[in-house]
C-alpha cells in the first residue's frame, strides 16, 4: 500500500519524502495519507488543506491514540520534531 494506490487523486507534491525509519502507512479508510514509525510510536498524517501535517502518537500496541503531538503547515517543523524526539527518547 502506498499513498499513490490508496489515494490516487491526492496531489503527490503534498506528500514529502519519508524521513529515515518511516514507511508509507496510507490506507484508503483513513481521511488522508500517512507515514508511520512504530519504533518512535509516531504517525504523520498528510492533508491537502491546513494543517498539512498532523503528528499523532501510537500506544504500546502500535494503535493510534487521540494525542495530537503537532499540527503544522511546515514540513521543516515536522522534521525538527522528529529529530528532537530522536535526541531525547532513550528507547530509540
Amino acid at each position: 500500500m502506498t499513498f499513490k494506490t490508496e489515494f490516487p487523486d491526492f496531489p503527490p507534491y503534498f506528500y514529502p519524502e519519508l524521513p529515515e525509519g518511516f514507511e508509507d502507512s496510507s490506507w484508503h479508510n483513513d481521511e488522508c495519507p500517512s507515514m508511520l514509525n512504530e519504533k518512535m510510536q509516531l504517525c504523520i498524517f498528510i492533508a491537502d488543506e491546513a494543517p498539512l501535517y498532523v503528528v499523532r502518537a501510537l500506544d504500546a500496541e502500535g494503535q493510534l491514540t487521540d494525542d495530537e503531538l503537532l499540527q503544522t503547515d511546515k514540513w521543516e517543523q515536522v522534521l525538527a520534531f522528529i529529530n528532537q524526539k530522536r535526541g531525547t527518547d532513550e528507547k530509540l
